[in-house]
């Protein structure tokens, strides 16, 4: 059996989502709960970072405030129950859209492995539908203990920050990897987790453990390619910066008309033009991201589940030891 490679599953997997625009669309669905692995928590670990720096209070500090900030002080109780209403029927409409658009990719990946086209989406939308319940779940119990992480890592900073430790940075550091290691334990034991509800079909507590037997079996497989998509994350994300200071020029260009012409409509337009083209490239590429993130996700399972996998890493020291013998 030919040893399946980390670059074998990112070539298929991007292939195989550039074909197939419409698992583009499912990606943007499914952005709604996050994106599959760990981008969104390396990114709110920056941002209470940050915020702490800044302030010296973990991010979140006023979420208690921060929805009844939003309400009119004019507006009576039955306005506010109506408003609360409404945002929980928007609210669940969305969890329901972006539960089934991710298993619905999930199925598309299962049903496309080894081959180039897949069917009409329709059946794997019906899949995801079918498996929502246990998918919205295990997406509930990763984001909990996501969360449980996140809280925990910000108190231990701001701890540090504040105690006058000796080694304030080596602190900082460990704690943020030790963190990261834990966070991408959970984030993968429920990649697993959905693989086998959406391909084996299986319970919750089923699923979940032969998601942690599977994951003993391929642990280094597993972080490596954590690690692996948790760079390329970085990259679209600096990628995305730099195509944005493109998308400034036809502000720029309407910003110049407008003050020749001493025209606010020009200005405005200019401005809604960027915002438009910035927002929908944002939204696009992270879609597009999102769903071959589960792509490749979903064929390194398929391979694991069926086949096994080798840690490259494991592969090369072997190789290494061979050598010197």
């Amino acid at each position: 059996m030919n040893e399946p490679k980390y670059t074998d599953a990112i070539k298929y997997s991007w292939s195989f989502v550039w074909h197939h625009k419409i698992l583009w669309g499912l990606g943007i669905l499914a952005m709604f709960i996050g994106q599959f692995g760990l981008g969104d928590f390396l990114g709110k670990i920056w941002l209470s970072g940050e915020r702490l720096v800044l302030t010296g209070e973990p991010l979140g500090q006023g979420l208690k405030i921060w929805f009844f900030g939003l309400m009119p002080y004019h507006f009576n109780d039955l306005a506010i129950l109506w408003f609360i209403l409404l945002f929980l029927i928007v609210a669940v409409f969305v969890v329901f859209v972006a539960i089934t658009a991710q298993g619905a990719i999930v199925s598309a990946c299962v049903s496309g492995h080894g081959i180039k086209h897949i069917p009409n989406i329709t059946k794997f939308w019906h899949s995801g539908v079918k498996h929502f319940w246990k998918v919205l779940l295990a997406n509930v119990i990763e984001k909990i203990m996501l969360a449980m992480l996140l809280v925990d890592l910000i108190y231990v900073w701001r701890y540090i920050m504040t105690s006058g430790c000796y080694w304030p940075t080596l602190a900082l550091t460990l704690s943020l990897g030790l963190i990261l290691f834990l966070a991408i334990l959970v984030s993968v034991l429920f990649i697993y987790t959905i693989g086998y509800i959406v391909v084996d079909d299986k319970k919750m507590i089923d699923a979940f453990k032969s998601a942690y037997q599977l994951f003993a079996r391929h642990v280094l497989v597993s972080i490596e390619l954590s690690i692996i998509l948790l760079l390329f994350g970085i990259l679209l994300v600096m990628a995305i910066i730099a195509v944005l200071a493109i998308f400034y020029f036809p502000s720029l260009f309407f910003g110049i008309l407008a003050g020749a012409l001493n025209s606010l409509t020009l200005l405005v337009i200019g401005v809604i033009i960027t915002t438009f083209l910035m927002v929908g490239f944002i939204v696009l590429a992270s879609g597009i991201f999102n769903a071959f993130t589960i792509s490749v996700w979903t064929y390194m399972f398929m391979r694991m589940h069926k086949e096994g996998l080798t840690s490259r890493i494991l592969h090369s020291v072997e190789k290494l030891l061979k050598i010197k013998k």
